[in-house]
Formats: C-alpha cells, sequence, structure tokens
C-alpha cells in the first residue's frame, strides 16, 4: 500500500493537485475531474462523480471497477489502481540530461550537444542520446528546408523553438519519427508547411508504426499548406496522443487519395484532440478529417478518444463522402464543446460527429455535448452514434439549411441494443429536413429522444424508422412558415429496410403548426404520419397524447393524418391501433406568439452554445 501511495501521490502532484494528505489530495483530484465540490465526504465525492460526470450507477467498488476496465487497465481492482497510478500524465523528464540541437548554426561534426555548441539534425542528436537524455531544439525564427526531418532511438525528444518553419521540399515526410523509441514526443511552438512539397502523399508529422513511442505531444503548432495524404500521422502504440492548441490552415485540401484523413491515428491507447482551429478549403477527391484505427481489436488495450473545445471551418467543393470523424471505434469517446462551420453544398454525403464502433468494440461509451454545428450540405448526418455504441447526445445545436429535394439529417441514433443505450435529450435542430431520427433500435427500451426541440424542419422534426420499443416523448416540433414542410408527418413512422417499428412509442410530444394549409397539397404534408411500408397491427409505432397546436381557422374534420399513404381525419387517425392523439384549435394570434417564442428560443441557444464552445475568427 505505501508503494501504491507513493505512485498515487506523484501522479497527483504531476497533474497540479497540491500536496497534503492523501485524503485531501484525492478530494482535491475528483473536484478537479467534475465530482460536485459541495459533496465533503471521500465516499460521496466518488459517488457523485461516477454518477453525475459519468453517469453510471451501482455500487462503488463496481463502477470504479467498470471506469479503469474502459481505460484499458486489467486485473483485478487493486491491480488496476496500481497500472493507473504508475502512469504519469505529463511524463516529460525533470530530471534528464538535456541536450540541444539547432538547425540553423548547429554542427554534427564539431558540436558536443552543449547550448552553446550544439548539433545541427535531429537525426545526430538522438544518435549521440543516452536513454535518460533530452534532445531539445534551440533553432531561431528561421526558415528550414527539411524533406526528411527523422527522429531515430530511444530517446525523448522536444521541438521547442516557436516561430520555427520546418518546410518540405519533397519526399513523403516532412517530420519523421521513427526508430524503435519507448520514449515521449513533444512537439511545440513549430509551424511545419508543405506548400511546396511535391510528393504525391506528403505527410507533415509522421509516426512509424514501429516507433514504440509511449505518447506524443503536438501542442502549439501550424500546419499549412496542402498535403496529399496526412498532416499528421501518428502509430503511438498503448501510449497517447495529444494535440493542443494547434492550427491546421488549407486553404486547398486537395488530396489525391480517397478515404485519407487530415488527422490519422493508429494504435492508440488514448488520442486527445483540444482547443485546436481546423480550417479547410478545397475540393479534395474525398477525405476524413479525423481518422481513428485501433488496430487491436478485442484486446485487453482500451482505446479512448477526447475531441473538446476545437473550432472546424469547412468549406469544401467536393462530391463525394465526407466525414469530420471517421468510423471512430473503441472503448470510451467524449465529443464536446466543438464549434463546426461546414459549408458544402455539392456533398452527397456528409458526417461531422457520427461514431460507428465493431463488434470487437460493443458497448463503445460516447459522449456527446455542448457541440454546435452549423451545416451547408444537402445529405447526411450531422450528429448522432450509430452501432455498438452506448450513451447521449445532449445539450447540442444543430442548424442547417434549406433544401428542396434533399435530406440532411440532424441528430441520429441508430442500432441501439438492451445493452447499448442510446439517448439524445435537451438538444435543438432546426432548419433541416430531419430534426431527430431513431433507426433500428432493437430491443426494449434501448432508445430515447425526449425534452428536445425542433424547428422549422421540412421533413420529420421527429422521425422513427424500423425500431422496436423506441421511444420519442416530451419533445416540442414547431413549425412555421418559413420552409414548406414537403414530405413526410411532422411525427413520423416508417420501416427501415425490412425492420418495421415494433411497439415505437411517439409520446406527450408537443407540435405547433403556423400554417393552417395543412394535408394534400398543402404547406404543412401531415401532422403525423405511418407510412405505407408497415403493416396493419400492433407492429406499427403508437401514438399517444401528443397534442398539435393549429390555427382556429383549420376544419375540425381537416385530413390532416397520413396513415398508409392516405389523409385521414383525427377521428380516423385515432381509430388506427392505440392512437389517442388530440387536435388544438387557436386564434393566428396566439400561434404567431407561440412560433416567435420559440424561434427566438432556437436562436437564443444555437448563439449560446456557440459562446460556450469556442470562439470563431
Amino acid at each position: 500500500m505505501i508503494q501504491i501511495n507513493d505512485a498515487k501521490r506523484k501522479h497527483l502532484i504531476n497533474l497540479g493537485i497540491p500536496e497534503g494528505d492523501m485524503m485531501t489530495m484525492t478530494k482535491a483530484w475528483l473536484i478537479s475531474l467534475g465530482a460536485n465540490p459541495a459533496k465533503k465526504a471521500l465516499p460521496d465525492l466518488w459517488y457523485n462523480f461516477f454518477t453525475e460526470v459519468r453517469g453510471d450507477s451501482g455500487a462503488l467498488p463496481d463502477m470504479k471497477y467498470r471506469w479503469l476496465k474502459t481505460l484499458g487497465y486489467t486485473g483485478a481492482l487493486s491491480d488496476m489502481w496500481s497500472q493507473y497510478w504508475a502512469v504519469d500524465p505529463y511524463p516529460f523528464p525533470t530530471d534528464s540530461v538535456i541536450k540541444y540541437f539547432d538547425f540553423e548554426d548547429g554542427s554534427d561534426t564539431t558540436g558536443d550537444g552543449s547550448f552553446s555548441n550544439p548539433w545541427k539534425t535531429i537525426a545526430h542528436a538522438t544518435g549521440e542520446l543516452t536513454d535518460d537524455d533530452t534532445a531539445i531544439s534551440i533553432s531561431p525564427s528561421t526558415e528550414i528546408a527539411a524533406t526528411h526531418a527523422s527522429m531515430e532511438g530511444g530517446k525523448i525528444f522536444s521541438l521547442t523553438k516557436y516561430g520555427s518553419v520546418i518546410k518540405s521540399e519533397g519526399g513523403t515526410r516532412t517530420l519523421f519519427i521513427g526508430g524503435s523509441s519507448d520514449g515521449y514526443g513533444y512537439v511545440t511552438g513549430f509551424h511545419i508547411d508543405c506548400s511546396t512539397a511535391t510528393y504525391a502523399t506528403t505527410k507533415m508529422l509522421d509516426v512509424s508504426s514501429t516507433s514504440n513511442l509511449l505518447g506524443l505531444f503536438v501542442t502549439s503548432c501550424k500546419f499549412t499548406g496542402n498535403p496529399s495524404s496526412f498532416a499528421v500521422s501518428t502509430a503511438v502504440q498503448y501510449g497517447f496522443d495529444v494535440i493542443d492548441d494547434c492550427e491546421f490552415i488549407f486553404d486547398d485540401f486537395n488530396q489525391a487519395i480517397y478515404g485519407g484523413s487530415l488527422l490519422n491515428q493508429v494504435f492508440n491507447h488514448t488520442l486527445k484532440i483540444l482547443n485546436s482551429r481546423i480550417d479547410l478549403a478545397g475540393s479534395p477527391a474525398g477525405a476524413d478529417v479525423i481518422l481513428g484505427r485501433p488496430v487491436d481489436a478485442g484486446s485487453n488495450y482500451g482505446w479512448i478518444m477526447y475531441i473538446e473545445d476545437n473550432n472546424f471551418k469547412i468549406d469544401l467543393d467536393i462530391s463525394k463522402q465526407f466525414n469530420i470523424l471517421s468510423f471512430i471505434e473503441g472503448d470510451y469517446i467524449e465529443i464536446k464543446n466543438n464549434f463546426v462551420e461546414l459549408d458544402n453544398p455539392a456533398n452527397n454525403q456528409c458526417t461531422v460527429f457520427f461514431p460507428i464502433s465493431t463488434p470487437e468494440y460493443d458497448g463503445c461509451e460516447v459522449k456527446i455535448e455542448n457541440n454546435v454545428i452549423k451545416s451547408n450540405s444537402p445529405n447526411g448526418y450531422l450528429m448522432g452514434m450509430s452501432s455498438h455504441c452506448t450513451g447521449y447526445v445532449k445539450d447540442c445545436a444543430v442548424q442547417a439549411e434549406y433544401f428542396a429535394s434533399n435530406t440532411p439529417h440532424g441528430i441520429t441514433l441508430r442500432y441501439g441494443t438492451a445493452s447499448n443505450t442510446q439517448k439524445a435529450y435537451d438538444n435543438v435542430a432546426g432548419d433541416i429536413y430531419v430534426g431527430y431520427i431513431v433507426s433500428s433500435s432493437a430491443t426494449a427500451a434501448s432508445t430515447e429522444i425526449y425534452d428536445n426541440l425542433a424547428m422549422d424542419c421540412y421533413g420529420p422534426s421527429f422521425y422513427a424508422k424500423g425500431n422496436t420499443d423506441a421511444t420519442i416523448r416530451d419533445n416540442r416540433a414547431v413549425v412555421s412558415t418559413k420552409h414548406t414542410q414537403r414530405n413526410q408527418g411532422i411525427l413520423h413512422a416508417t420501416k427501415q429496410d425490412s425492420d418495421l417499428n415494433d411497439d415505437t412509442q411517439f409520446t406527450d410530444n408537443v407540435v405547433t403548426v403556423q400554417s393552417d394549409s395543412i394535408g394534400a397539397g398543402g404547406d404543412v404534408f401531415a401532422l403525423a404520419g405511418i407510412s405505407t411500408d408497415q403493416t396493419l397491427g400492433d407492429s406499427d409505432a403508437t401514438f399517444t397524447g401528443n397534442v398539435y397546436r393549429v390555427p382556429d381557422t383549420v376544419a375540425t374534420d381537416a385530413e390532416v393524418f397520413s396513415l398508409f399513404g392516405e389523409y385521414k381525419t383525427l377521428t380516423e387517425w385515432n381509430a388506427h391501433g392505440s392512437n389517442n392523439d388530440t387536435i388544438t384549435y387557436h386564434p393566428q394570434a396566439d400561434i404567431d406568439a407561440w412560433v416567435a417564442e420559440a424561434r427566438a428560443e432556437f436562436d437564443t441557444a444555437v448563439k449560446k452554445k456557440r459562446n460556450n464552445t469556442v470562439p470563431i475568427d
């Protein structure tokens, strides 16, 4: 226990926790992780951290065990804690011998690695170091032509001079980290440019899959030019990558390889992309911004990703599929406080934050929170999760553009199961074809969409496709005269491929419609609908307790519901299955006031969430 506490104390001190007795330091650490400081007792802080911050439940030892297992540790609970505290969170050495190299004024012939007589090249510097030494760049602010700068050997290195430029003049890599290294890499303050690169697949910062680095920190760097392959491609094995406070600015992003990516991570144990700006323009053949590909599927190694506090500005002319976050699979994915501005009106399929896992990573925990997406792209899925994922989308805002015949989707939940529950709540989505969609959930109570606002969707505001016992409840849908609500009901159910909606529930939702032209040929296709490809009987979705607020100029016997391709009155709608909905009729002035209030709420929410994400230039 003394050894564990010594490792724990060192770990907490390295995190910046003030020294004190172990209980006080542990409390301060839990509060730094988000636990409520009002909780005074240590067990209460632990419980608050797991239930309120992580959303877990159960006995405290069980929650600790699940958390540590998610982080990739193995064995009994005590063994996992030993592993956890043994990891130095910021492992830059403080007691190593520092050696220096200088791209401009150093010499590999006469230099000795001292500050006054540095070596010239990275490769020579690392070749001269012992395992405990650290190489640090002292290059002045100057442009460095580097076809292939290579870091080799089992050393720790740091590139730290702000304003220096590493410039690619040819070859496949601008800065390459290779060899057999079991240390850590730090690249700080550099401007890495490949604007004059001539090779077809230039990588700007590349870590070899054989490097065995335990961690790579890329901070306060700027990447410019237009890489034809990857800006950052890393293969840190079972350690972590941190990309923090960086800029990726490419005004003619034109990748030659479809399916390539701007940031390509493989082998990672933990990846963090934080506080960075990604600004892309151009006409690539097809691309991903972040591509995560763990290769030890099903192993004991956790795969954890954090995408937080970033600003994405994407202005592309691309006809193929484009993804900001592509097919990320793993144990834990956290996407928070990001702002995305997407302008790609020619795109046929665009996904932004939409993790998809695999059977090897079944139960991948996904937390998507407080993000803003403003999109001008005609198709795709902007936010949500799909196969083998469990988690939530909350406190997010999606605002899109009107397309006369296209179908962009807002918040999407797909393939929920009893073990992979998915939820979306406290979000706003508007000016989009589908506001919220739940698709192909497989078992009872696996998927819920509740307490959300859909504003001026020109297809279904809330849409169920091929689900078993999904629940869409206590939401608000508001449709003004801004767009024509062109097809499907505002609340709508249909099948997904051959899957029917088996007892999916639309319950206690409130729909407000500004126009009195509802039904065949009207401004609003239908208040609610079930498509023709549903079978009759109990296998349909059920609509109960929903309230539709319409102008009092709408006739009480108007056919304003769509049932199997035919328009129906409220009485006929409620005669189907177990439906039991209500229409209320109101003066136009009241309807207009409610619509204006909802629009103001939507606009305010988008602005507030945007201001709470990251500043925009």
